[in-house]
């Protein structure tokens, strides 16, 4: 639940009591003589369902009355990448590739790309075709 009132500078806690930054607005819509109030709320989590509502009191009593229930969900952000990669040659030209998953999916991940590219190297790299090796800048 969120409690606040219009022009004060709240900060409200969703029923998680996990504490959110908020900032208030409070003024008259345009075309129309009612005053309304609008709050953005910060710092929810990404990919999130979330329940919200409004509710008004009245000062001194302890009674108020509450809006609908208005649902919703952020939106989904690139996900952290995945850890711990590993490659190991099989044989027959294969390679076996595993890894973690990421820490912060922020969302669902439907699908994971694996991008392979083959590196050209010249035959000076390695000696290719002689006896000697190249180490340290000095042939052996």
């Amino acid at each position: 639940m969120l409690s606040t009132t219009c022009g004060g500078s709240p900060t409200g806690s969703l029923s998680t009591q996990r504490s959110i930054p908020s900032e208030l607005y409070a003024g008259a819509r345009p075309g129309s003589n009612k005053r309304w109030c609008s709050l953005t709320i910060e710092s929810l989590l990404p990919a999130t369902r979330y329940a919200v509502y409004v509710e008004v009191k009245y000062l001194p009593s302890y009674s108020g009355i509450i809006s609908q229930l208005a649902y919703f969900t952020t939106q989904a952000i690139n996900p952290s990448p995945p850890s711990f990669v590993r490659v190991e040659p099989l044989p027959f030209g294969r390679l076996h590739l595993s890894w973690l998953p990421p820490r912060s999916p922020n969302g669902v991940v439907s699908v994971y790309l694996v991008w392979l590219r083959r590196l050209r190297q010249r035959r000076l790299d390695f000696g290719v075709g002689r006896d000697e090796f190249c180490f340290g800048g000095m042939w052996v």
